[in-house]
């Protein structure tokens, strides 16, 4: 989602990163920022909020409708895309348990006694692919493939 709302649409990511952009102005009473008459609006404010309903549209359109109607109260993108950081990528806890978790299967990688050398290179990518996911980077090290005992040689396997 990240590349395609950057890609797509600039402002769209600042959006979901930020928040929504809400009109401001300064009250010469007492020096603050209160919210700006809709009256008032420039161009410029029209444009960014329309760049926040698009951001929050897109999100929503990539939902399944279960997961979408289930946070569908979050009213901007930025709130509809920490709800679902939080439901489907967890906490910081829960993610830097994960790496642990990857991690520790990683370093104790091992080939199962009736796995192919084909199904166990699959799952050593899978995992690496997992740690990847997670912040945690592996390179597919000689060591790893010398104790799965597989080659590649022109992109095929060689056992």
């Amino acid at each position: 989602m990240l590349h395609f709302l950057s890609k797509n649409h600039t402002g769209g990511w600042k959006s979901v990163m930020l928040g929504p952009h809400k009109p401001m102005v300064l009250d010469t009473e007492t020096g603050d920022h209160v919210p700006k008459d809709p009256w008032n609006y420039t161009e410029e404010d029209y444009q960014k909020l329309e760049l926040d309903a698009m951001a929050h549209a897109q999100l929503a359109m990539a939902l399944p409708n279960e997961i979408y109607s289930c946070i569908l109260h979050q009213e901007s993108a930025k709130d509809l895309w920490e709800t679902l950081k939080e439901q489907f990528g967890g906490t910081d806890d829960v993610v830097a348990n994960t790496r642990e978790i990857l991690a520790q299967q990683y370093e104790t990688f091992g080939q199962l006694k009736n796995e192919s050398l084909t199904q166990h290179f699959e799952q050593l990518t899978s995992l690496l692919s997992e740690l990847k996911l997670a912040g945690q980077v592996y390179p597919l090290s000689l060591f790893s493939i010398i104790s799965c005992d597989i080659f590649l040689i022109n992109g095929k396997l060689i056992p």
